[in-house]
């Protein structure tokens, strides 16, 4: 009986340490998930959903790992909480960032005559409403097009659930009272098949220049896919205003631009390793 009652006691000593392990490693967990949130590494998965979702998903793998190995479990998330403090400090107070969009933008100039201006898509909000960066990238082609470097614009729609990104485009336009024509290719996924769909189009129109349109930090890999399936390119990146591009003076500005640095030169290295750039 006492053997019984002693094993029992050491059941409830063992649950509650676990408990407690499982407990702290949680809120480490979701401390680490902040600053990978915070530090935009969800953009190396290309995952651009909501943050929240990625600090529950880091504080339940915690506590499962410190629910099965009390100490071991525990050691990891608090090494990994400390190693990406340190890639925090140093994103914010160096120039870490500014090293690696140096060599991201491309700029060819003034663009010659096209047949058309493509804008590369991004996130279109629930409301319907494009978001800051599509917004840039938008302005930006219809600028092109009011110096009459083409006539029409031609606009991705991204995969479902997103919302149109052609009736938002659409709506600017009206807005501004301006009547381009516009053209919608997709749905598109990725900047690859993005760049199937313009030449699609572009080859059966028959034409062969394309002055092309996105933020500064994807240009040089957007307008390398779209070379890569045949097409003249003019690439003409639109205004940063995520981010203080040029200088990133404030520790603010270096942290957003990480992430997207990062996710660049990660997508160039697996466009190349797929041969969809050169």
């Amino acid at each position: 009986m006492l053997t019984q009652a002693a094993t029992r006691k050491r059941e409830r000593v063992g649950f509650g340490r676990r408990m407690g392990a499982a407990t702290l490693a949680a809120a480490f967990g979701a401390a680490f998930g902040l600053f990978f949130v915070t530090l935009g590494l969800t953009g190396l998965f290309s995952y651009w959903g909501d943050g929240v979702l990625v600090v529950f998903i880091c504080a339940a793998l915690a506590a499962l790992a410190a629910w099965l190995a009390p100490f071991g479990g525990q050691l990891t998330v608090v090494a990994g909480l400390f190693a990406i403090e340190l890639l925090y400090v140093a994103v914010a107070l160096t120039p870490l960032s500014k090293a690696l969009l140096k060599h991201l933008p491309r700029n060819d100039g003034a663009p010659a005559r096209a047949e058309a201006v493509y804008v590369f898509g991004s996130s279109v909000r629930i409301n319907g409403e494009l978001d800051e960066a599509a917004m840039a990238r938008l302005l930006h082609g219809l600028e092109l097009l009011g110096t009459g470097k083409a006539s029409r614009l031609v606009v991705p729609e991204l995969a479902a659930p997103a919302r149109s990104f052609s009736e938002a485009a659409t709506a600017v336009m009206r807005r501004l009272g301006l009547k381009y024509e516009l053209i919608a290719i997709g749905p598109v996924r990725n900047s690859r098949d993005e760049a199937l769909a313009v030449a699609e189009l572009f080859g059966k129109r028959g034409w062969k220049r394309v002055l092309a349109v996105t933020s500064p930090a994807h240009s040089r890999r957007a307008c390398a896919t779209l070379e890569r399936v045949g097409l003249s390119v003019s690439c003409s990146p639109a205004a940063e205003t995520r981010y203080d591009f040029e200088t990133l003076t404030h520790a603010d500005d270096r942290l957003r631009a990480f992430g997207a640095a990062l996710h660049e030169w990660l997508g160039m290295w697996v466009y190349r390793k797929r041969g969809w750039i050169r």
